[in-house]
């Protein structure tokens, strides 16, 4: 590749910046140029020619800062501003999906500050005549008509929160009476799970067992590295699915595992990289927090430590394989030391959220976080010693419903 081209969108600050690295230094051969419109950033090296179409088109009175630097460089950099009213229609925003057609719909959004996070498949935009699929080998897990009715389950920190408000709440009676078995809900509360009903948060269905087919548990002397003794298979295919909760005897599966259908029309389904960063967003706006270490039941299974830096950003690089912009998080990661999995009430654990998921989700979030890294140029790929990744968040056009 003669050159590596990025960009980013900075909403905040009204900027556009672009990096250009050169497999050689700037000759008189060495061009640069905005197509007319001004959505896409070329630049001729050695003969080849790169081009991106960036996140935002750069204004005409923004043009006149593309200018190759007097003194040879490998590394090119460009910032413009660009003007609030900016067109991003279709740029972006852009995505991709199987989509089931003929049924656009809202989806669920957390609007949280400028930030909003899009959660597909929530009780809102399914029927009771979708079905449930192993997203590699389509075998079903839930026939069409099996539920009823879908129910939509608060923040996972709900009943914490509910419990410190019944403690706090204002004029609380003196009688010195304990009301937790009466008020119906405590920190150690469960949920109570009846077939033909489907439980749905941000990244799961929450099904009860006689409602699931095709679905089998991991024997205990099969499980590995990527799955524990409680872990959920396709029977047909061997991909990991979710996790049995034995004290409510129902199924967690993990949407990123799966594809949704209605009728004979074709399944959908999103990439695994959609669904992780889907997980850490909802995360942020339930806990308000940006700054997380990510564990799994599964011990033989390292902990990670993220922290989203930038949680909405548009970006442009030549080295994706998909020619148009990504609405993406930024997202700073490394490996948690040991002490840092240990509860420990201090300043820096109050500051950090914490998100438990399966072995094998954490093990797609940690190929995912290394995978994209090659978006950034390599320079770009490392912050003091945090590493740097880029994870692709749903958009407007991947919200459908069934």
């Amino acid at each position: 590749m003669a050159a590596h081209l990025y960009s980013e969108h900075l909403v905040n600050i009204r900027s556009l910046t672009i990096q250009a690295i050169l497999s050689s230094f700037v000759n008189e051969d060495t061009r640069i140029w905005l197509s007319g419109d001004g959505g896409d950033f070329s630049l001729s090296h050695e003969s080849v020619t790169t081009t991106i179409k960036l996140p935002v088109a750069v204004p005409d009175h923004a043009r006149g800062n593309l200018v190759l630097p007097a003194r040879p460089s490998k590394d090119l950099s460009f910032r413009l501003r660009i003007d609030e009213t900016a067109n991003l229609a279709g740029r972006a925003l852009g995505g991709t999906t199987r989509a089931v057609e003929g049924h656009q719909g809202t989806g669920e959004k957390r609007q949280v500050g400028e930030t909003t996070t899009i959660v597909p498949w929530t009780s809102r935009t399914l029927s009771n005549q979708i079905a449930l699929h192993c997203n590699k080998c389509n075998g079903t897990i839930m026939h069409p008509g099996t539920i009823q009715q879908w129910k939509d389950l608060p923040s996972e920190s709900w009943a914490e929160m509910m419990e410190f408000w019944h403690c706090h709440k204002p004029a609380e009676p003196a009688d010195g009476t304990h009301q937790t078995a009466k008020k119906g809900y405590a920190a150690g509360s469960t949920l109570t799970i009846a077939s033909t009903i489907g439980l749905i948060n941000a990244t799961s269905f929450i099904l009860a067992t006689d409602d699931c087919t095709n679905v089998q548990m991991v024997d205990a002397a099969q499980a590995n590295d990527t799955t524990a003794q409680n872990a959920l298979v396709c029977s047909s295919c061997n991909t990991p699915l979710g996790t049995l909760d034995s004290v409510t005897n129902s199924y967690k599966l993990s949407k990123l595992a799966l594809s949704v259908s209605h009728g004979a029309e074709r399944l959908q389904s999103f990439s695994v990289t959609k669904w992780l960063s889907c997980h850490l967003l909802s995360a942020m706006d339930d806990q308000g927090l940006r700054r997380f270490i990510v564990t799994s039941k599964t011990g033989t299974h390292k902990a990670l430590l993220l922290w989203l830096f930038t949680p909405d950003l548009g970006i442009a690089s030549s080295a994706s394989p998909e020619n148009r912009p990504l609405r993406v998080t930024k997202v700073l990661w490394k490996q948690a030391p040991a002490e840092a999995q240990e509860a420990r009430l201090d300043a820096h654990s109050l500051s950090q959220g914490e998100i438990e998921m399966p072995g094998f989700e954490l093990d797609a979030l940690r190929r995912s976080l290394e995978d994209t890294a090659a978006l950034l140029p390599e320079q770009a790929r490392l912050f003091q010693d945090w590493k740097v990744a880029l994870l692709e968040r749903f958009t407007e056009e991947d919200d459908l419903s069934i």
